[in-house]
């Protein structure tokens, strides 16, 4: 009772965020599908939760929607106000009870944003049911997941999927200007408002996960396998970048039916990612979707799009304001809109987000400057770094016979970039381009810089 009664006090006094350094990752497993409707809710059970039974002081049951390791979400009747609400029940535990509180502390920020304009799901509030914590939502219709089952499982069309994808950057933009990061999203996560209106209006859900980005620790693992941005698995710094690689991810699933990058481990996801990437088959995305006659070009532009969100440089990932601005969602697809699939491969100085990145950019600009032999000297020791720390990390992320052949391969193919570099000192100016040949373009600067800056003198 000591532990509830502390948390009754921080979520009515304040606004702050549960200081973790890691979430329970059994607290974030998804809700079990909530069209399932002859499935036995175990959970449900558990907590002795059934049609009937009131939660706190005004929520009566009248049916369960779902469950996850968290808990239950059960559809009510408000008795004061007479509407029905979706009520999600957390189990009085505690790595449950941090994610809850940490879920109130974020839905208490987004507050003052309006639910419907900027498509993010109006919460009613919370209460508590004896020792588990209740959040009151809105109710909505289905997931995206049940929808596009429902739909066509072979994926949406061009035009289906162009205001689902708008109302989701709308959410991010919303949440990334606010600080904060969703962390997970996925089709799950992502609800209709009801699946019989047209164009379709979709709302973001589950702040479990959410983080300020100021908050955010190195290292810190949080949301869906399936939909992780490699800093994330490669458990280096992150910001709400993260985002826009799953709803790249999230985009792909809609418009194919199929997962992009599944694997039951960091290491399968990260594999498939890497292949991907060498072998350029993002482009081949449009053959997998589903033909929307007159649409060609539509498509075309979707993927320029698609391919932007998945970009392995975090920097140069394009953000959800940027989504909005872009030609996909132009009146006319001939108007002249930014190619962000087309942009330099070094960033102007501007665009750099951290100081440690600044500072390398720097080294780089006076290196130019100074005599050619210690100029290219110093950038074949530059990349040597990079390459040691990627191939550390990645010894400590894969666990299996695989990760041997890999650093074999890559130690190959570095040494031979190197000495390529260092027969050829004009070839300093192109050094990101030599990065792209040699396989470890999506390790950008911002995940290895901190080791860089302690390994170099600058």
């Amino acid at each position: 009772m000591c532990n509830l009664q502390l948390c009754r006090h921080i979520l009515l006094h304040t606004d702050q965020l549960h200081k973790s350094s890691a979430i329970p990752r059994d607290a974030t497993q998804p809700v079990k599908s909530l069209h399932c409707r002859h499935e036995t809710f175990s959970m449900a059970k558990e907590l002795k939760i059934k049609k009937g039974s009131r939660l706190g002081s005004c929520h009566v049951v009248e049916d369960i929607l779902g469950e996850g390791s968290f808990g239950i979400v059960a559809k009510c009747r408000n008795t004061e106000t007479t509407k029905i609400e979706a009520v999600k029940v957390n189990k009085s535990e505690e790595g449950v009870l941090e994610v809850a509180m940490d879920e109130i502390a974020i839905l208490k920020r987004l507050r003052r944003l309006n639910p419907d304009t900027c498509n993010i799901v109006q919460c009613n509030g919370f209460f508590f049911d004896k020792e588990n914590i209740c959040i009151s939502f809105e109710l909505l219709d289905l997931s995206l997941q049940d929808y596009l089952q429902e739909k066509n499982p072979r994926g949406l069309t061009t035009r289906e999927l162009r205001p689902i994808l708008h109302q989701l950057a709308t959410a991010l933009s919303h949440l990334h200007s606010s600080g904060i990061i969703h962390a997970d999203l996925k089709p799950v996560n992502v609800m209709v408002v009801n699946r019989h209106e047209q164009p379709l209006k979709v709302k973001l859900i589950d702040f479990g996960v959410a983080r300020l980005v100021s908050a955010v620790n190195q290292g810190d693992w949080m949301g869906t396998l399936h939909y992780s941005a490699p800093e994330m698995l490669l458990g280096v710094p992150f910001n709400e970048s993260v985002d826009m690689w799953a709803l790249g991810l999230l985009m792909v699933e809609l418009a194919t039916g199929c997962q992009l990058y599944p694997g039951k481990t960091e290491y399968d996801v990260l594999r498939f990612i890497f292949e991907t990437m060498k072998l350029n088959s993002l482009n081949d995305i449009e053959k997998y979707m589903v033909q929307d006659p007159g649409y060609e070009e539509d498509q075309k532009i979707f993927v320029s799009l698609i391919k932007s969100m998945l970009s392995l440089d975090a920097g140069r990932r394009i953000t959800a304001q940027e989504v909005l601005e872009h030609r996909f969602f132009a009146p006319s697809l001939h108007q002249n809109s930014t190619d962000f699939s087309a942009r330099s491969p070094v960033p102007p100085l501007s665009a750099l987000r951290s100081t440690h990145t600044g500072l390398i950019h720097k080294y780089l600009v006076i290196s130019m400057q100074r005599d050619k032999h210690v100029q290219h000297t110093k950038l074949c020791r530059f990349i040597d770094i990079q390459v040691m720390v990627f191939l550390s990390i990645i010894t400590v992320q894969c666990r299996t016979k695989e990760a041997s052949w890999m650093r074999g391969e890559m130690s190959l193919r570095t040494k031979n970039q190197a000495k390529s570099l260092q027969n050829h000192p004009t070839m300093a100016k192109m050094w990101l381009s030599v990065l792209e040949e040699i396989y470890i373009l999506y390790l950008s600067a911002k995940m290895f810089t901190r080791i860089l800056v302690c390994n170099m003198e600058i």
